[in-house]
């Protein structure tokens, strides 16, 4: 497939083709929340991390919104399935899907948010994510913590001041951890 694709894209496929090439691009490195995974604060980073991902690949307003103006209905529907299909459990993706008024990315998120997080406030959620964030260099990556911890403080509002951010992030890492670097 790489082969085609990068014939396509020299020789300027037709826009149908090459829009169906973006997407299936863009979805290789889609955040999915594993089966199982469904828990609040779970549940809030990966919302987290689908805003992420919506930025990388240009599509923030038609995935995790807000939509634009005037939005384009093929972009809102494009939206709401890749949120949609970013749940690895076929329960989850059945109910998302059953909800009518779910017609966008940012109106799933919207209805995600509002009622898959037990009732909390989306930053009592990313509080509590920050407060439990812990590095185990045995079976967590330190990019990953830090990939993690980074995306946690910088969806928490109001922003934590620069110094409360740095000692949050010093306290995260064990002793014998923090002995090692």
């Amino acid at each position: 497939q790489g082969v085609y694709l990068s014939v396509y894209i020299v020789m300027g496929a037709p826009p149908a083709i090459q829009a169906d090439m973006n997407t299936r691009l863009h979805v290789l490195n889609q955040p999915k929340l594993p089966l199982g995974d469904e828990q609040p604060e779970h549940l809030m980073l990966h919302l987290v991390k689908l805003k992420k991902w919506g930025q990388e690949i240009g599509s923030e307003v038609y995935i995790t919104g807000p939509l634009p103006g005037a939005p384009d209905a093929a972009k809102q529907a494009l939206g709401r399935r890749f949120v949609i299909t970013s749940f690895e459990s076929d329960g989850l993706r059945g109910l998302i899907s059953s909800i009518g008024a779910n017609d966008s990315g940012p109106a799933v998120c919207d209805w995600l948010r509002t009622n898959l997080l037990d009732g909390r406030d989306t930053q009592e959620v990313l509080r509590s994510l920050l407060t439990n964030l812990s590095l185990d260099i045995n079976s967590t990556p330190l990019v990953t913590f830090l990939a993690d911890f980074q995306v946690i403080t910088e969806e928490i509002q109001p922003a934590l001041p620069a110094r409360e951010k740095c000692l949050t992030y010093a306290q995260k890492f064990p002793a014998e951890t923090l002995s090692i670097i």
